[in-house]
């Protein structure tokens, strides 16, 4: 069974939502196919698998379980069902942009209209999964706020998307977020280059792109940091300000006068807030950071520290082979053999080079396993793949093998790889240190009939 289909029928056991396909929808090239959910009508195209559909349309309704938790409070809620239109790929979906002043089409879109009958999420099927559920989760929202409270901050409306873009699926299904620090490197570093006002920020409004014009970036990764350092506060009472910060937000409000609501009532609650955030900003770690810290901890032994910043960085970057390769390195130092292999496996499946898997594999089989023909096999396949890096040692380590082979005693103590720095060097010069950048998320077409959000 395909991740997909697992995920569609988890999915359908929690929620109990009828997907309901109906004909195809006429005069419309390509081709598509109506769903209906508790709350989306999606159309998508005709030529895509119903399992890969539904499992994105179950993916949309535990979202909007998720959101309608920070919306408990606020006076307004989707009244409608949200339109999403479904493509077969990114070509059909560029292709359905044509014509629209859209300048950043690496994204799936949000449009919105004066008429809110015609607002619509734009999305297509991403081969990577960590990637399409980011982007699923970061625009489904924009299609929940606008139609909820279009004149939400744009500080808080961009730190809630980036903040959802991290959700991940419990085993039952349910849409979650777990604190993460992906954006943290680069929000330090725009901090170190010149702090922002935060009265400023939350007083930026989408009219004249005010929001997007002024140091975009540099306000999105405020307004990401903004919306963690509350959501992840040690204290209990300021992780629900956030939600009290929406529950001020009006529709009949305009933006401003959201804006100005929200601040007065963040800082009425946090008096000393700028230098509260400064200090939360000093007390954590960006992903490279952990890199750094894990790698120290490995070389200096302290296995269950280097966990622990492995770990954190995993789930930073789940998409990066690096952290977990050094969690198979430290399970083999715990001499749990079968957790090694299993974290080396999936370092490959990241994009760990294959030689550099052999050779570590090629160790637990030695030294852990004691299965002498395959760690022959494995070292092998590392000589082969990269003879540069692993010939000569593969050479020795095989002598030493057929040594070890044939004694009573079983693997020498000198092989092991913690008495061998290659196991981490290859992996310190292919790791994925470059850290994520906050995509563009919204963008304000004056004098145009849409706004596309992205």
């Amino acid at each position: 069974m395909s991740k997909k289909c697992a995920f569609v029928c988890l999915l359908m056991g929690l929620f109990f939502i009828p997907i309901i396909a109906s004909q195809t929808v006429p005069g419309q090239a390509p081709s598509m196919t109506l769903y209906q959910s508790a709350h989306y009508e999606v159309e998508a195209d005709a030529s895509l698998s119903g399992t890969d559909v539904e499992a994105m349309v179950y993916e949309l309704e535990a979202n909007y379980t998720l959101f309608s938790e920070m919306f408990t409070l606020a006076a307004q809620r989707p009244e409608d069902l949200l339109h999403v239109k479904i493509y077969a790929d990114k070509e059909s979906f560029n292709q359905a942009l044509a014509g629209q002043r859209v300048y950043n089409r690496n994204n799936y879109i949000y449009l919105y209209y004066d008429d809110p009958a015609q607002n619509v999420l734009m999305i297509y099927p991403i081969e990577n999964e960590n990637e399409e559920r980011a982007q699923l989760a970061r625009h489904s929202f924009f299609s929940y706020a606008f139609d909820s409270i279009p004149t939400l901050p744009a500080w808080l409306r961009e730190g809630l998307a980036l903040y959802y873009e991290s959700l991940i699926y419990e085993e039952d299904g349910k849409a979650i977020v777990p604190y993460n620090h992906l954006y943290m490197d680069d929000l330090k570093k725009a901090v170190a280059e010149g702090p922002l006002n935060l009265k400023d920020l939350m007083m930026l409004t989408d009219e004249g792109g005010k929001f997007e014009k002024n140091q975009f970036e540099k306000n999105l990764l405020y307004s990401w940091g903004i919306v963690n350092y509350f959501m992840f506060s040690d204290n209990e009472a300021d992780r629900g300000i956030i939600e009290q910060a929406v529950a001020l937000a009006t529709k009949e409000n305009t933006q401003e006068q959201n804006s100005q609501a929200i601040m007065d009532f963040l800082f009425s609650r946090k008096p000393g807030l700028e230098t509260d955030f400064t200090n939360f900003l000093d007390s954590q770690m960006g992903y490279i950071e952990m890199l750094d810290a894990m790698r120290t901890a490995y070389a200096e032994k302290e296995f269950e520290r280097a966990k622990s910043y492995a770990e954190s960085a995993a789930q930073t970057h789940p998409e990066a082979y690096v952290p977990v390769y050094y969690l198979g390195l430290i399970a083999f130092e715990n001499k749990d053999y079968e957790m090694s292999k299993e974290q080396y496996n999936k370092a490959l499946d990241l994009g760990a080079p294959k030689a550099l898997i052999d050779f570590v594999m090629g160790y637990v089989y030695y030294y852990g396993d004691q299965n002498y023909s395959e760690a022959t096999a494995a070292f092998q396949r590392a000589k082969a793949e990269d003879a540069t890096r692993y010939g000569q040692k593969v050479d020795m380590l095989l002598k030493n093998l057929q040594q070890d082979s044939q004694s009573p005693y079983g693997s020498s103590e000198e092989n092991n790889p913690s008495n061998n720095n290659e196991t981490a060097t290859q992996a310190n010069s292919n790791s994925v240190d470059s850290t994520a950048q906050p995509q563009a998320a919204a963008e304000t077409n004056q004098g145009e009939e849409n706004t596309a959000v992205e």
